[in-house]
């Protein structure tokens, strides 16, 4: 994610054998995530999981030098920028165009389809810990960088210095016992 030209994206992609349909329960995600993070050749990395999709307006923001540099800024104060997910409340087809939309329209339209229960803060009603500290209310309200505390399982979806992302632990195989802190220090 660097700030001069277009978005640069480079995909590798990295494949595991498995034996059983049991092992494959067990994948390395955090073997690929360490993989990903050995081959960015940005200063800033964006930790998000695949198939979630960033508005259309964030990245247009992140194309002027002002807005990347004040985030480079930002970062370099070992801080990081942490990207509201929301998901949509409806069914997977109306869910998916009314996701598309929202991506195209930016922060306006994902604020109103949130203040309209037609999303809502992502896994919320599963897992309210690893969202709960988003702040959305006061994400709603504002158009700068404000400041929130880490809580016991949280799981935001941040930019951050390539640096200082910990590295995952690899012996933690499978969905959610993957998960470690990265950016825990």
């Amino acid at each position: 994610m660097e700030a001069e030209g277009s978005c640069m994206l480079d995909l590798t992609l990295v494949v595991q054998d498995f034996d059983d349909v049991v092992e494959a329960d067990y994948y390395t995600f955090n073997a690929a995530r360490n993989q990903a993070l050995r081959l960015a050749l940005t200063e800033a990395v964006l930790l998000l999981d695949v198939d979630f999709i960033l508005s259309a307006s964030f990245l247009e923001e992140l194309r002027s030098p002002n807005a990347y540099d004040s985030l480079i800024s930002h970062l370099h104060q070992h801080r990081l920028l942490i990207i509201p997910a929301f998901e949509t409340n409806t069914d997977e087809e109306d869910g998916e165009m009314l996701a598309k939309s929202l991506v195209a329209e930016g922060k306006d339209a994902a604020v109103d389809a949130f203040l309209s229960n037609e999303t809502d803060v992502f896994q919320r009603r599963w897992f309210p810990a690893g969202h709960a500290s988003d702040k959305t209310l006061e994400w709603i309200d504002s158009s700068q960088i404000f400041s929130t505390e880490y809580t016991e399982n949280y799981e935001p979806y941040v930019v951050i210095l390539r640096k200082d992302v910990v590295w995952y632990d690899e012996r933690f195989r499978g969905y959610k016992a993957s998960f470690n802190r990265p950016v825990s220090r």
